[in-house]
C-alpha cells in the first residue's frame, strides 16, 4: 500500500502540471489517514488467520491433498465393492451349505440377509453416504432374487421365474428412479453369483436358462435406454460364465437348450445397438460377444462335434459380414456396420488358419502370437496405426486359444506355460516400443493396450496355477489362517499410514489387501473346504467393509 501511495505522490505534480485541480494539504491528510486503517486492518486478519503462504508450499499442500481426495475417492469405493462381493459370496455358499437339508431356512437366510441390507442402505442414504447406499441396495435386491431362485423347490418353476421377474422389474425401476448403475450391478452381480455358486441347489436346466434370459434381457433394455454399458458387460460374461458352468457340471444337460443359449445371448447383444458413432466400449461389447460366442460353440462341439470346430471362426465370419451388409444402406448403423467388416474380415482369417492346421490351442496360441509379433513390429516401425491394430486383434486371438489351453485335459502343462508366456513378452516389447517411439493411440487401439496387459498379467498366473496340486483338508486348514494374517496385517499398515500421514505406506496397505483378496477369491475356495472356505469369504468381507467405512469417514 505504501509503495502504491509513494508513486501516486511522484505524480503529483505531473498532474498539476496537465491543468488538473489542485489537492489541497487536508485532503492528504484525510487520505494518509485512510492507509493507516487499511494497513492496521490487514495487520489484523493476518494475525487472525495466520501468515501468508508462500508459493514454494503450495504444491505440496495441495498435493497432499490431491493424494487424500484420490485415496477416499478410489479405495473407499474399491473397498467397498470388493467387501460386498466378497460377502456375496460367502453368503452364496452358506446358503448353498443350508440348502442341501434345510431348504426353507435357507431362503429365509436370503431374505433376512436382503432385508437386513435394505434397512443398512437406508440409513446409510439418510447418513449421505450415496455411493454405498446404493451398493447395499443392489446387493439386498439381489439376495431377494437368490430367495426367488430357490423358491423353485416348493413352488415349482412358474412361481420362481414370475418373482423373480419381479424383482428385476423392481430393481430397474429403483435404478432408474435414482439413477444410479450400482443398483442394478449388484443386483444382477448377486444373482449371477448365486446361480453360480449353489452348486448344491440342484435345478432344472429351463430355471437356470430362464434366469439368465431374464438378466439378459433386462441389462439390455435399460442399458441401452440409460447407456450404462458396464451393465451389459456384466450381463454378457456373467451369463456365458454361468451357462459353461453348468454345462461342465451337467454333462447330461440337453443339448440342444445347451446350443440354444449362446445363440439367443449372440442375437440379443448384436441386435440391440445404439445409432450413430460408437464409443470404444461399445465396439468391445461386440467384440466380446462374438468372442463369447466362439469359445460357447467351441467348448460344445469339442465334445459333441470336433469336426466342425475348425469351421465354427468361419460360420460366425459369415455371419458379422451378413450383418455388416444389412446395416451399410442404414445411415444411423453405418459405424456398428464398419465394426462388423472388422470382424468379420477377423475371423475369417483366423478361421482359415485354424481350419487349415487344426492344431491344440497352445500351438495355435504360438502361432498367433509370432503373427502379431510381425504385425506390430511392421506397424511400430512404420507408425501404421492399421497394421498395429491387426497386430492388437491377433494377440487378443492368441489369449484367448492360451485360455481354451489351460481349461484342455490333454494340453501339456509345458506348451500351455510357454504359450502364455510368449505372449505376456511380446505385450511387454510391445508397450516399451511404443512409450519409447511415443506413438499417439487412438481410443481403439489405447483399449486394447489395457486388454492385453490385463491378459498378459492374468494368463501366466493360470497357467502356471495349473500344475498346482491341491492339498487335502485337515483339522487346521493354513490357508485360511494366512488369508486372515494377510488381512489383518493389510489394515494395519493402513491405519498406520494415517496416523503417520504416510501416503506410501495407506497405498501398500490397499495394494496388500488387494493381493489378499485374489488369493481368497482364486486360491482358497481351491484349498479350503467347508465351514473353512465360508469363513476364509466372511472374514475377508468384514475387513475389506471396514476399512471402506474408515476411509468414508477419515474423508467426512
Amino acid at each position: 500500500m505504501l509503495h502504491i501511495f509513494n508513486a501516486f505522490m511522484s505524480e503529483k505534480p505531473i498532474i498539476a502540471a496537465r491543468g488538473a485541480s489542485e489537492v489541497t494539504e487536508a485532503q492528504w491528510l484525510v487520505l494518509l489517514r485512510r492507509v493507516a486503517e487499511l494497513e492496521q486492518r490487514i495487520a489484523a486478519l493476518e494475525t487472525r488467520t495466520g501468515p501468508t503462504t508462500h508459493a514454494d508450499d503450495t504444491p505440496a499442500i495441495s498435493g497432499q491433498a490431491a493424494s487424500k481426495d484420490l485415496e477416499s475417492r478410489f479405495a473407499s469405493p474399491l473397498l467397498n465393492y470388493l467387501g460386498l462381493i466378497a460377502m456375496l459370496v460367502g453368503l452364496s455358499l452358506l446358503i448353498g451349505y443350508w440348502m442341501e437339508a434345510h431348504s426353507i431356512a435357507a431362503i429365509l437366510l436370503a431374505c433376512s440377509s436382503g432385508a437386513l441390507l435394505a434397512g443398512l442402505a437406508q440409513w446409510m442414504h439418510r447418513r449421505g453416504a450415496q455411493t454405498f447406499s446404493e451398493t447395499l441396495e443392489g446387493t439386498a435386491l439381489g439376495l431377494i432374487f437368490i430367495a426367488c431362485y430357490l423358491s423353485y423347490s416348493w413352488g415349482g418353476i412358474l412361481l420362481s421365474l414370475g418373482t423373480a421377474a419381479v424383482v428385476i422389474a423392481l430393481a430397474i425401476h429403483r435404478a432408474v428412479q435414482r439413477n444410479s448403475q450400482f443398483v442394478l450391478l449388484f443386483v444382477f452381480l448377486a444373482a449371477l453369483l448365486g446361480t453360480l455358486l449353489l452348486r448344491s441347489a440342484s435345478s432344472g436346466q429351463s430355471l437356470v436358462f430362464g434366469y439368465l434370459a431374464a438378466i439378459n434381457a433386462g441389462a439390455v433394455w435399460v442399458g441401452g435406454k440409460k447407456g450404462w454399458i458396464g451393465l451389459r458387460f456384466l450381463a454378457l460374461i456373467g451369463s456365458h460364465v454361468v451357462a459353461w458352468f453348468w454345462y461342465w457340471t451337467h454333462p447330461s444337460s440337453q443339448l440342444a437348450l445347451t446350443f440354444l443359449f449362446p445363440v439367443l445371448t449372440f442375437a440379443l447383444f448384436a441386435r440391440f445397438v445404439p445409432r450413430g458413432p460408437l464409443i470404444p466400449a461399445e465396439c468391445w461389447l461386440a467384440v466380446m460377444n462374438s468372442g463369447a460366442f466362439l469359445v460357447a460353440a467351441a467348448s460344445l462341439l469339442r465334445v459333441h462335434g470336433p469336426a466342425c470346430l475348425p469351421w465354427t471362426a468361419l460360420a460366425l465370419a459369415i455371419l458379422h459380414v451378413c450383418i455388416a451388409i444389412a446395416w451399410t444402406p442404414v445411415e444411423a448403423l453405418r459405424p456398428s456396420a464398419r465394426l462388423h467388416w472388422w470382424l468379420g474380415v477377423f475371423l475369417f482369417a483366423g478361421g482359415i488358419g485354424a481350419a487349415a492346421l487344426v492344431l491344440p490351442p497352445s500351438y495355435v496360441a504360438l502361432l498367433w502370437t509370432a503373427e502379431a509379433v510381425i504385425l506390430g513390429w511392421t506397424g511400430i516401425q512404420r507408425n501404421n496405426a492399421a497394421w498395429r491394430n491387426l497386430s492388437n486383434l491377433l494377440a487378443l486371438s492368441a489369449a484367448l486359444a492360451v485360455q481354451f489351453a489351460i481349461r484342455s485335459s490333454t494340453e501339456a502343462a509345458a506348451a500351455v506355460t510357454a504359450s502364455a508366456l510368449a505372449f505376456a513378452v511380446w505385450v511387454t516389447i510391445q508397450h516399451s516400443l511404443t512409450r519409447r517411439r511415443e506413438l499417439r493411440l487412438g481410443n481403439w487401439e489405447w483399449a486394447t493396450y489395457w486388454m492385453l496387459a490385463v491378459a498378459a498379467t492374468i494368463l501366466p498366473m493360470l497357467a502356471l496355477g495349473r500344475q498346482i496340486s491341491t492339498p487335502g483338508g485337515g483339522v487346521f486348514e493354513s490357508p485360511l489362517a494366512t488369508s486372515a494374517a494377510w488381512a489383518i496385517y493389510s489394515m494395519a499398515v493402513c491405519l498406520a499410514g494415517w496416523f503417520w500421514v504416510s501416503p506410501f505406506l495407506r497405498w501398500t496397505g490397499v495394494a496388500l489387501l488387494l493381493v489378499t483378496t485374489l488369493k481368497v477369491f482364486l486360491f482358497d475356495p481351491a484349498t479350503l473346504s467347508g465351514i473353512t472356505r465360508i469363513v476364509s469369504f466372511l472374514l475377508l468381507s468384514a475387513v475389506l467393509l471396514l476399512l471402506s467405512y474408515l476411509f468414508q469417514r477419515r474423508r467426512s
